[in-house]
């Protein structure tokens, strides 16, 4: 069986520079979600378990929200296309 193990996302709006209009950490955090989701289709795990702290800040929801439940999302979306199963934590 093939498990994949990931946590401590942290997705969210840092302080942090400014690149043509986008926080630059967010985009980094974002890149290697992307990555993370790339290699899951080459391995093509049984099971994907991401557990925990999948956001920065409890407030994503009040505050910013779509675009970082955007990027969680299409990052889970991304890993439960090529796995057995997703669980969250």
């Amino acid at each position: 069986m093939r498990v994949l193990h990931t946590a401590d996302w942290h997705i969210g709006q840092y302080k942090g520079p400014m690149v043509q209009g986008e926080n630059a950490r967010m985009k980094d955090i974002e890149k290697c979600l992307d990555t993370m989701a790339e290699n899951a289709s080459a391995l093509k795990p049984d099971l994907t378990i991401i557990s925990g702290d999948i956001f920065n800040q409890a407030e994503v929801m009040t505050r910013r929200g779509s675009s970082e439940v955007l990027i969680a999302h299409k990052t889970i979306d991304a890993l439960a296309s090529v796995s057995g199963q997703v669980i969250v934590l």
